[in-house]
């Protein structure tokens, strides 16, 4: 929805933004359309599958004009813990398009989680409120290992209140997240054909992987 893309965007970059979704693509499209005409020329929409190759050539547009869409980049960016949705076999081909897309001087950064370093609690908990136009939301969170799937549970239920504290509406989100080491990321980066990577630490156990060509 543009939490990464809309910051580079106001700030003066030329910004693609990848999305599965046609519901999400919808949503992100009237947000840009409510931009200054010079902003909206700057960015673009792809609806696509990042877990089957694709080039941008053939890219289905939700937003913005194909015949300036650029074909290279100088940085991309996997954040949010998106890779930690995809399996080995999806998370090669994701690593792949990144490097057939990238400029030679480019940045891949990637979003990196140790899971298993993170506190884990199938019991609720509130993590975080954030004021919004018309009262708040209250984020509750749990978080664990399931040894079956060898995938990470992560929910969310989210509370939305009006300004007089009253309750509007509940919903919830649910991701299940791959655990990967940062040795093995640094691998398949090098497998990609990625020739060097370094990590930054960010805060606890959540840091950004960058590789270069």
């Amino acid at each position: 929805l543009g939490r990464i893309g809309l910051p580079f965007l106001h700030n003066g970059a030329q910004v693609v933004m990848v999305e599965h979704s046609p519901k999400m693509c919808a949503v992100l499209t009237d947000r840009l359309s409510r931009l200054s005409e010079p902003l909206q020329k700057q960015a673009w929409v792809v609806k696509q599958d990042i877990t089957s190759p694709f080039t941008l050539k053939n890219a289905t547009l939700s937003f913005g004009n194909q015949n300036t869409l650029p074909e290279t980049f100088d940085i991309i960016v996997i954040g949010l813990r998106t890779l930690h949705l995809f399996n080995k076999v999806e998370r090669t081909t994701i690593l792949s398009t990144a490097h057939s897309l990238l400029s030679p001087t480019g940045l891949l950064v990637i979003h990196h989680s140790d899971l298993p370093a993170a506190k884990q609690s199938r019991e609720w908990a509130l993590v975080a409120e954030h004021p919004i136009e018309q009262g708040m939301l209250e984020i509750e969170e749990c978080f664990f290992y399931d040894s079956e799937s060898n995938q990470f549970h992560l929910r969310h239920r989210i509370w939305q209140s009006n300004e007089a504290g009253q309750h509007m509406g509940t919903w919830r989100v649910a991701h299940n997240l791959y655990p990967m080491d940062v040795s093995l990321l640094k691998e398949e980066l090098k497998q990609a054909g990625f020739t060097q990577t370094t990590e930054q630490s960010m805060y606890s156990t959540e840091s950004l992987v960058i590789a270069t060509l």
